[in-house]
């Protein structure tokens, strides 16, 4: 979300602090963040994308998620498609899943892109399709996704593509490697991951 849309955004300080205490009563968080999305708030939609990635103890969990699902694919809210696939994919509802991460492809997501891209390696409600998956796996490291890379190079290295395709792996590998010193460095200095290193 861009920090001139945060502007527009209603009682973003109390729907931050209503975030923050989610740690000791995570119920509560939930109920307070859909009062603050029905206002219009968009960073309470992202906020209950995550925590429902992580798991909210609710029965009705899986109708409530759909229903902010849809307002997220909506307002065109990239990351809440990974997280709301996310938790589609571990509850098992892999259609809903598959949605997410669609939509969130389509608007370039790389971390959406790039579990999509899963789905089709394991045939996680659509048939397998390793092209698909490999073409998938090449736009998300394209932009930036570590995980796609990881993937995309692994493969590279496995199947085979030909001395290029190796030549490929080998670069990947040299770029990982990079990342990796890079992760150490941030964690030494205390600088905070970016999203390309978590999904």
């Amino acid at each position: 979300m861009k920090n001139s849309e945060l502007r527009n955004e209603p009682d973003l300080e109390k729907v931050n602090e209503a975030y923050r205490l989610r740690t000791t009563n995570r119920i509560k968080t939930f109920f307070t963040l859909e009062e603050f999305a029905e206002k219009g708030s968009k960073v309470s939609i992202l906020y209950i994308s995550d925590m429902f990635m992580r798991g909210v103890n609710l029965n009705d969990i899986t109708i409530r998620a759909k229903r902010w699902h849809e307002l997220a694919k909506k307002l065109h809210l990239e990351s809440a498609s990974y997280r709301f696939g996310s938790g589609f994919y571990r509850d098992g509802d892999y259609q809903s899943a598959f949605d997410a991460f669609s939509w969130g492809a389509l608007d370039g997501y790389a971390p959406s892109i790039y579990r999509l891209a899963s789905m089709h390696i394991l045939g996680k409600y659509v048939e397998k399709d390793f092209k698909k998956a490999l073409d998938l796996l090449e736009l998300a490291a394209k932009k930036g996704s570590v995980f796609a890379k990881k993937d995309l190079a692994h493969i590279l290295l496995m199947k085979n593509f030909g001395m290029l395709g190796k030549v490929k792996a080998l670069w990947l590998l040299c770029i990982l490697t990079y990342y990796q010193i890079d992760v150490i460095r941030r964690r030494i200095t205390k600088v905070p991951l970016d999203e390309r290193y978590l999904h």
